[in-house]
């Protein structure tokens, strides 16, 4: 195994499990092998998943792969997959980097001080640095210790309407859904919201004081550390006191890996292509027009067919979910007819994999990644790569079976996926006001 396999864990060469052992095989035969395995269950058993490691180019070619190579709108991240895809906002609702000396206020929402993560460092050397800034984090400090930030913000959009202190434009036409909305808090008792942080009411108006009183409060919050209630309520709050709508002032997400949010960009939900547009039949043919076939343009619940065992064949690149503690539980649905797994070491769940490709790291390849704020990063390619066949030029291989046009280098997929990527926002839940359930108590 020392081809294959350095001393530091780095896969070198494709592996293939026969029984119980690993045996290495060609880049052609791990291709082929792959095309025969898919191509003997129906497109709906398919699946390919992919996480914010890899770069934007590895995250389009994949979801290129996927819908014009296999014939499946089967895409979707480990990373959303137990949470909803209710964490992508336009780019103009996040407070970029460079806004956040403006800001009046900063209020730190689950943040894990122990989480290694670039972004996040930023943000806590800038607090550090910007004492002259209050900074209140709502998960330790002597007046509040929130534990349930969905329960947390319903409450506190409650009381903003009870005592009619919601004010701007999107609760005037502007934000859409508020009348239903609006009914809908009138209708919730607000008893078990305060029980689940053992808050007062009082403690509630002390927190619009505070808020209120703010000409540029911002909202940081660590994604991972919040469910997608609890972003609909944050969201809710931050239209009903129009925070949005000026400079330094709203909210900015930190996600949980480097190029998370090209997640999102880059179409790995069944829901959604490149460029953030909504699959439909219309954008299937504009899809098929660009790459020369065919793309399904089925949505399917990709969690639904996961948990229910549906799922034959799947390709997971640069995710490792059976290592986390979110999916141990679920590791009897990882018992697949045939499982290929892109990574640069045999990870927990490459382990179980019938197929392992080595992957390559970005500082080998170039290209761009998407920080949280929507801004990409050119990735320079400064480390040489230690594998033979580069990770963008084994998607495009396995593309290229199907017809596909080869797409080997950054800039070469960056010059197709660009046609995707058009100004304006397209995105319908742009300043929706979404009804969440109360938590289960």
């Amino acid at each position: 195994m020392d081809s294959v396999i350095t001393p530091h864990g780095r896969l070198l060469n494709p592996l293939h499990k026969i029984g119980h052992n690993w045996h290495e095989i060609s880049y052609e035969e791990a291709f082929a092998l792959i095309a025969e395995c898919f191509s003997q269950v129906n497109p709906q058993a398919r699946a390919f998943f992919a996480g914010g490691h890899a770069t934007n180019e590895e995250l389009y070619l994949m979801q290129r792969l996927a819908r014009a190579g296999f014939k499946t709108g089967n895409v979707a991240s480990f990373e959303y997959l137990l949470r909803g895809e209710h964490f992508c906002f336009d780019k103009n609702d996040i407070v970029p980097f460079a806004e956040l000396p403006g800001a009046t206020h900063l209020f730190c929402i689950g943040f894990d001080l122990e989480t290694k993560h670039n972004q996040l460092s930023c943000i806590q050397d800038f607090i550090k640095n910007h004492l002259d800034i209050p900074t209140l984090f709502l998960d330790h400090n002597e007046h509040l210790s929130i534990t349930d930030y969905h329960a947390f913000f319903k409450a506190v959009n409650w009381r903003l309407i009870d005592t009619n202190r919601a004010k701007g434009i999107f609760i005037q036409g502007v934000g859409k859904n508020y009348a239903p909305y609006r009914e809908a808090m009138f209708q919730t008792n607000i008893i078990p919201l305060l029980k689940c942080n053992n808050l007062s009411i009082n403690q509630i108006d002390d927190f619009i004081t505070l808020l209120l009183a703010q000409n540029a409060p911002l909202f940081i919050y660590q994604e991972a550390m919040l469910n997608e209630a609890a972003i609909a309520e944050m969201t809710n709050l931050a239209m009903l006191i129009e925070i949005q709508a000026k400079p330094s002032s709203g909210m900015l997400g930190i996600k949980e890996k480097f190029n998370s949010q090209a997640l999102f960009d880059m179409g790995i939900f069944a829901s959604r292509l490149p460029g953030g547009m909504a699959f439909s039949p219309h954008t299937a043919d504009e899809m098929t027009t660009l790459y020369g076939t065919s793309v399904t343009c089925q949505i399917c619940d990709v969690r639904q067919l996961w948990e229910n065992n549906q799922l034959q064949c799947v390709f997971i690149l640069y995710e490792d979910p059976l290592s986390e503690k979110a999916y141990h539980s679920f590791r009897q649905h990882f018992n697949f007819d045939f499982l290929c797994v892109m990574s640069h070491a045999l990870t927990p769940t490459a382990q179980l994999a019938d197929l392992v490709l080595p992957g390559s790291l970005p500082a080998e390849i170039g290209g761009i990644y998407t920080d949280s704020t929507r801004q990409p990063h050119q990735i320079a390619q400064t480390v040489p790569q230690p594998i033979a066949m580069s990770s963008l030029a084994q998607l495009s291989a396995l593309s290229e079976q199907f017809g596909l046009a080869p797409l080997r280098t950054p800039d070469a997929v960056f010059l197709e996926y660009i046609n995707f990527f058009r100004g304006g926002c397209r995105n319908a839940e742009r300043h929706f006001f979404r009804i969440t359930n109360n938590p289960v108590f």
